[in-house]
């Protein structure tokens, strides 16, 4: 059954999608569909050729077109496989590099994802409360910015700046300085968004940070952020707002 699976893998993955579409709703139908249940369960160990399948036509739209009838129970299962606590990291980097990244990633708008994406988010929040290494705490955050380019509530908009505060008071043997800064490009969009509640975990981070980084790029991040984050506080937002132009001024 393995042995078949990849040699499914291959054709699908060194092949034109065209005219392929037909065989790959009766794979669907007879050899991954009857898995699905038990895609979480089955699946923590090692990338099995149904995530390498499963990786391929993601990457295509007419081949994902095959797995519409089964798009929640799929997005459901693989956001439990990425929590799941016997997974191993190479199965969580496998689901975010070349699963989430070909799902959210720019330009892509795929059937029914939109509605799993607080739970992808919920998901890799498990991950990164663990102290995962620093290739997953790095993908963690990398799939964090693509999901909040899609997410549209604004409590799941605080769940996620919460989860990134915290990492983001942590110290920097444990997140390094070039991942905070990708998370502070994980929080901006969703404070532009949304009307969040006051924040002050994420305040004290950004103060912290901005007396330690010298990047005069990063510098303007923060402070832009720290503007946002102050607009509904007149005294915070003036002070904010010198911030701003004195690193501003700094970075030219």
């Amino acid at each position: 059954r393995q042995i078949g699976i990849r040699c499914l893998f291959k054709i699908f993955s060194d092949m034109e999608d065209t005219g392929l579409s037909i065989h790959a709703r009766i794979v669907v139908e007879e050899l991954i569909a009857p898995r699905l249940e038990n895609l979480a369960s089955e699946n923590t160990q090692s990338i099995s050729g149904i995530l390498r399948l499963i990786s391929v036509w993601t990457a295509s739209d007419k081949l994902l077109e095959s797995l519409n009838d089964y798009h929640d129970t799929l997005f459901v299962r693989l956001s439990e496989l990425l929590r799941e606590p016997l997974a191993k990291d190479d199965v969580r980097l496998f689901i975010l590099r070349d699963i989430i990244t070909k799902v959210f990633g720019p330009g892509r708008d795929v059937h029914g994802a939109k509605s799993h994406v607080a739970s992808f988010a919920q998901s890799i929040g498990d991950v990164l409360d663990r102290v995962p290494s620093r290739d997953l705490l790095d993908a963690c955050v990398s799939s964090f910015t693509l999901l909040a380019d899609h997410i549209r509530d604004g409590q799941n908009a605080g769940e996620v700046i919460d989860v990134c505060t915290g990492l983001l008071l942590k110290p920097g043997k444990t997140v390094p300085s070039t991942t905070k800064i990708g998370l502070l490009k994980t929080v901006l969009p969703l404070l532009e968004a949304f009307r969040v509640q006051d924040k002050p975990r994420l305040y004290d981070a950004l103060c912290g940070l901005l007396s330690r980084l010298e990047n005069p790029e990063h510098r303007v991040l923060v402070s832009t952020l720290l503007v946002t984050l102050c607009k509904s506080d007149p005294q915070l937002a003036q002070s904010a707002s010198v911030c701003e132009e004195l690193n501003a001024l700094g970075s030219k």
